[in-house]
């Protein structure tokens, strides 16, 4: 009996992005043929369905899909039948004329399709930005689990953008359009710090794309925006303050106290991110056994960076002795960050703080005063760990090896320089004074 059915080679996966090739095999007395349809889907996320209504096969996704990946799912389900239409046309051709077509018959049939041929195709007309788009979130899904959300965020606002503006195609990515983007974005309140952000996604998908694909042809507008990135100095605990945290006294406020150890804790292993320290915490509070080695390993969920043995020192160690290596469950972020402000609150931090704000330009817009206790929260980790580091006289290559920072330009943000080692660059211009006055 003659059969055509479609299948997912799934012996077979892509290094790039675990995708495997869809095929059509026809059989007939124990002989067959395959046809490439020139797609490839994960074997993990998708399945071939038959639809009973059109006797067409097409691909199904076995969760829940975002708009992007519908639409593309939408374009290989119509390649696909339209393959299927051509291959079934050939065969009811033959069984019209009352025989089988064989296999081998089917394959020259099928190949013997007169080249239609075109004229200066345009690489950027053949995927869509909404198909690259839907496979780059893909690709970095897998690579770095769930540090994908920045990602998500840019992909997001594009694809919104782009929509209501019709747009598919690589070509029309110019710099005007670009900068309608910027001035969108600018318009509905986003920082210059997070519209730098969603330009440096863009150009990372961009570049990403052309790896994929060399013939490519984009408009190089991508290059030129220009959105200046400016941060605010990343603020911390000193110190002294960090030891007076750490003895506080917060028996009586349960929740408080479980706050403030969680920042103790990531403090002592090199100041994480919220998520990362969510994480280490309930790994050991899993599996104690993870914390009897005295060292922490781990990958950043927003970089994929690893963290390799990072020493539990005896302020980190004096947190999992007071739970008996049983610690109990975190707040959430926002809960969390209420408890500090609290916490700070009841340690009377009224150190004014001068934040500056920046225009896109990179130029300040406005200055804001404002107190430690009202901005107390778990982004003061990472600031912190690396200000005992330097006052302890941990070398920047350790410190950025705790904090997983990969250059020092990144990590010189966290540096600030002692007051002290200030006041020493005055003794040899005093000395030149004096030498002056002879």
């Amino acid at each position: 009996m003659a059969r055509l059915r479609l299948f997912i080679k799934g012996d077979y996966q892509s290094r790039k992005n675990s995708e495997s090739p869809l095929y059509f095999e026809y059989t007939h007395n124990n002989t067959r043929a395959r046809f490439s349809t020139d797609l490839k889907v994960d074997p993990i996320r998708f399945l071939i369905l038959l639809d009973t209504d059109t006797n067409l096969y097409k691909i199904s996704s076995t969760g829940a899909c975002s708009k992007i990946e519908r639409l593309v799912l939408q374009e290989k389900n119509e390649k696909i039948a339209k393959t299927q239409n051509e291959l079934n046309g050939i065969i009811k051709a033959f069984s019209l004329k009352g025989f089988t077509i064989s296999p081998d018959q089917l394959e020259r049939e099928f190949y013997s399709k007169p080249v239609v041929e075109v004229v200066d195709p345009s690489p950027n007309q053949q995927k869509s930005i909404y198909q690259w788009l839907a496979d780059f979130i893909i690709s970095k899904e897998r690579e770095i689990g769930d540090g994908i959300k920045s990602y998500k965020g840019t992909r997001g606002k594009l694809d919104k953008f782009l929509g209501e503006r019709g747009i598919t195609n690589f070509s029309e990515l110019k710099l005007l359009l670009l900068e309608e983007f910027r001035n969108e974005m600018l318009s509905k309140g986003l920082k210059p710090t997070t519209i730098h952000k969603q330009f440096k996604n863009l150009r990372i998908f961009i570049n990403w794309v052309k790896d994929h694909d060399e013939d490519i042809v984009i408009p190089s507008g991508y290059m030129k925006i220009k959105v200046v990135p400016k941060y605010g100095r990343p603020i911390g605990l000193s110190k002294e303050k960090f030891i007076q945290l750490f003895n506080f006294n917060l028996t009586d406020r349960k929740e408080l106290d479980i706050t403030r150890d969680a920042f103790i804790l990531g403090v002592s292993i090199g100041g994480p991110r919220f998520q990362d320290l969510k994480k280490i915490w309930n790994k050991i509070r899993v599996d104690s056994s993870k914390s009897k080695k005295l060292q922490i390993s781990y990958y950043e969920q927003k970089t994929g960076n690893y963290h390799n043995e990072i020493q539990l020192n005896l302020f980190g160690l004096s947190i999992l002795e007071k739970y008996d290596q049983k610690l109990p469950r975190i707040p959430s972020l926002n809960r969390m960050n209420k408890n500090m402000k609290k916490i700070a609150g009841m340690l009377d931090w009224d150190d004014i703080e001068t934040i500056p704000r920046f225009n896109t330009n990179g130029s300040i817009q406005t200055f804001e005063e404002t107190t430690i206790k009202k901005l107390f929260s778990t982004k003061f980790m990472r600031k912190t760990a690396m200000t005992i580091d330097q006052d302890l006289g941990v070398s920047p290559k350790i410190s950025m090896k705790r904090s997983g920072h990969l250059t020092f330009e990144a990590f010189n943000r966290y540096i600030d320089v002692d007051k002290l080692d200030m006041k020493s660059a005055e003794e040899p211009w005093n000395k030149i004074f004096v030498q002056s006055s002879i």
